[in-house]
């Protein structure tokens, strides 16, 4: 794996010298789809369009934007109800939904492992 790795990395090397930066760039862009960055994602008409940014309430963090949801509907509009949940909101009840015991859920906090 090693071995193909190096050679695969000598091979682009040896084929990215043939030509400047600019021109890789002007033969790549005209190739491919940018990758664009999340400011310019957000910016994009289409995800204007589509409403692709909310902004939601939370109670810790204040006002935040979030990526909306993708599902669009004619009759049915989708919201985002809840804002994400904070580090470790959910850990106790996840872990009693598992089947984990109070106590075993207190001796694993007092451990440092949650």
């Amino acid at each position: 794996m090693a071995d193909d790795q190096e050679y695969l990395k000598r091979e682009l090397n040896d084929t990215f010298k043939q030509k400047t930066q600019k021109e890789w760039l002007k033969i790549l862009t005209d190739m491919c789809t940018p990758v664009n960055n999340v400011e310019e994602v957000f910016q994009d008409p289409q995800v204007l369009h589509r409403d692709m940014l909310e902004t939601v309430s939370h109670s810790a963090a204040g006002t935040t934007e979030q990526v909306g949801t993708p599902i669009k509907s004619s009759d049915t509009h989708y919201r985002i109800r809840l804002p994400p949940p904070m580090f470790g909101e959910h850990t106790h009840k996840i872990l009693e939904d598992l089947g984990f015991t109070a106590q075993e859920i207190e001796d694993l906090s007092a451990q440092g492992v949650i």
